[in-house]
């Protein structure tokens, strides 16, 4: 059983449908494997495009969204230096004493108050020189400012030396600057408060305005919370503001700019966009490995859309090659019928079927009929083939022919005429020879012409008036092969017919020439001729297949169409009184090979 499932694959995979199928499955697969991954290379590229241009749109945004926000910081803190009262307060504050000072420090103090009652975002003020030092904290009694800090005082000092307007901000832990503060980071806007009523704008005090982080953070995360980038935000000493760094991670510095190094020792470069009237800057990258997850994700539901399509493919490809094998199949059956020698299987089919597979049964429909019909054309050939060669052979050995013969040396040997009966031994056994041996049934028209020369003076010896041969063959026609005992049973027929017992002056002319590619041969005589009525028949016997008479022209005639084609055989022209002219055509042959020529010559 295993054996004739294993024959039966083998069968399958010789045939021509599944060929077609397998062709079919691969140029498919291949086609979607290169539809596939043009497709993975496209939306690679498209995947790699859409997350710079969001990311870079992203950054964008969030760039004008700090913009925004400085620019209204900026714009609150202009505010407050154009308070000219404030300005006074804090220039007279250090020549007054007693109750005009504490007047000029609530002045201020309110001053600083109504500041963060219209600013939720402030949480703190500080303005303080070396007289005046005050802090005003938003709903946070009892923690007050370090004004002795090293980080205040240094501060104080780059803010007072400032030559020009200059809003300054940095993020700062309230611990640096503010007792019993929280360890949060602040962030802080630094700027000097100038006597702007002379020309040089005498800086007067530090005013440092604390602000919440939260809105900032808000749109910080807002923008590095996408899955596609990692973003760091960074203060003009490059301090990290905001952005948060995964374990055994680091920021290194390169030039003007970070690159993020990670667990695997790999450098990755960032990106750096500066905010504008700030000395703040936000870095960030691209993130590949979420690029990466989205376009192995994609691959793999494409892989499993190719793996589904090439299966219905090949399912599709089978079910129509069982469909349209159906006809074959059963043609291919006929056809092996055909082959074992059932003539008659013809192919029917019904009409559903197509009119290519109608055409096509149709068509062997046709040829099985012409097939059987050569057939019978061809057994019936064969039989008029054989009759044929008999005739040659009957006139080979012709019987009465060497009884004559036998005769004419008995009667020269009564007579005691020695020399004639060794010249009619001698050639008779020539003719004998040339007759029986030798198995070539294509001989040059040499040796024919000798064997007629041969026959001719046999002829002469027992006749009392000879008949003359001539000869007109050019000498590279004499190489050329024609059928054996072709042209001495017309010289056999002309002395039979075309001359009486009485005829003087007999003579038979043989001229050979070639026309195209086929060869003429002439035998023609200068006899009695013969009737238009009698040639008539004669003619007409020569396409009959059986004759009742003249045999030899017929079995000549059938020797040659039967054997070379319906182009060549026999012809027959005659003049009553003038003598008859018999035409042979053969076709051009050549020469034959050197060996053949010496069997043929023995």
């Amino acid at each position: 059983m295993i054996s004739a499932f294993i024959k039966r694959i083998r069968l399958l995979a010789g045939s021509f449908w599944f060929s077609l199928i397998l062709f079919y499955s691969l140029l498919l697969c291949i086609s979607l494997a290169v539809a596939g991954g043009a497709s993975s290379a496209l939306f690679s590229h498209t995947m790699y495009e859409q997350s710079i241009h969001q990311v870079d749109a992203a950054a964008e945004q969030f760039e004008n969204s700090m913009t925004v926000y400085f620019d209204d910081v900026s714009g609150y803190i202009k505010s407050f230096l154009a308070d000219e009262r404030v300005c006074k307060d804090i220039q007279d504050y250090s020549s007054l004493t007693g109750y005009a000072k504490h007047s000029a420090y609530t002045s201020i103090s309110a001053q600083i108050g109504r500041v963060l009652n219209g600013n939720d975002n402030i949480s703190d003020v500080l303005i303080f020189n070396d007289a005046l030092q005050l802090n005003c904290v938003r709903d946070s009694q009892g923690i007050t400012a370090k004004f002795n800090s090293p980080f205040l005082q240094d501060l104080k000092d780059d803010i007072m030396s400032s030559q020009r307007f200059s809003v300054r901000f940095l993020v700062a832990q309230q611990s640096d600057y503010i007792y019993s503060g929280s360890p949060d980071s602040h962030l802080l806007v630094c700027f000097p408060l100038r006597d702007y009523r002379y020309a040089e704008g005498i800086p007067l005090a530090a005013v440092i305005f604390e602000y919440k982080l939260d809105r900032l953070e808000k749109m910080f995360h807002s923008f590095a919370m996408s899955d596609q980038c990692r973003s760091f935000l960074f203060d003009a000493d490059n301090n990290l503001i905001l952005g948060a760094l995964d374990e055994n991670e680091s920021l290194i510095p390169k030039n003007h700019t970070f690159s993020l190094v990670g667990n695997d020792g790999k450098s990755v470069p960032l990106t750096r966009i500066d905010i504008p009237d700030t000395d703040w800057h936000l870095e960030y990258m691209i993130r590949t490995d979420v690029i990466h997850s989205h376009i192995h994700t994609y691959l793999r539901i494409l892989l499993c859309i190719l793996l589904a399509m090439i299966l219905l493919s090949v399912v599709v490809s089978v079910l129509l090659g069982n469909f349209f094998s159906k006809p074959f199949n059963r043609l291919q059956g006929v056809m092996e019928r055909l082959a074992s020698g059932d003539l008659s299987a013809r192919f029917h089919h019904p009409e559903r079927y197509y009119s290519e597979f109608i055409a096509l049964g149709n068509g062997f429909n046709d040829m099985a009929e012409q097939l059987e019909s050569l057939l019978d054309d061809m057994y019936e050939a064969s039989l008029l083939q054989n009759q044929a060669e008999l005739s040659a052979i009957r006139s080979k050995i012709n019987p009465h022919f060497f009884y004559n013969a036998l005769q004419t040396i008995s009667s020269f040997a009564m007579l005691d005429d020695c020399d004639h009966v060794q010249q009619a031994v001698q050639l008779l056994g020539k003719q004998f020879e040339y007759i029986v041996y030798g198995d070539k049934e294509l001989v040059p028209l040499s040796l024919e012409i000798a064997h007629i020369n041969n026959y001719m003076e046999y002829r002469n010896l027992r006749r009392e008036h000879a008949v003359a041969l001539e000869y007109h063959i050019p000498p590279e026609l004499m190489t050329e092969r024609i059928s054996k005992l072709i042209v001495q049973p017309l010289i056999e027929n002309c002395i039979k017919h075309a001359f009486a017992p009485d005829f003087r002056n007999g003579r038979i002319f043989i001229n050979a020439e070639r026309r195209g590619e086929t060869l003429h041969i002439e035998v023609a005589d200068n006899g009695c001729g013969i009737s238009p009525e009698q040639l008539s028949a004669i003619r007409e016997s020569l396409h009959i297949t059986r004759p009742d008479r003249h045999i030899g022209l017929s079995s000549i005639h059938n020797r040659l169409h039967l054997r070379w084609g319906n182009q060549y055989g026999l012809s027959v022209d005659s003049t009553l009184g003038r003598g008859t002219v018999c035409t042979l055509i053969l076709p051009i042959l050549g020469e034959e090979p050197d060996d053949e020529n010496t069997n043929a010559d023995r």
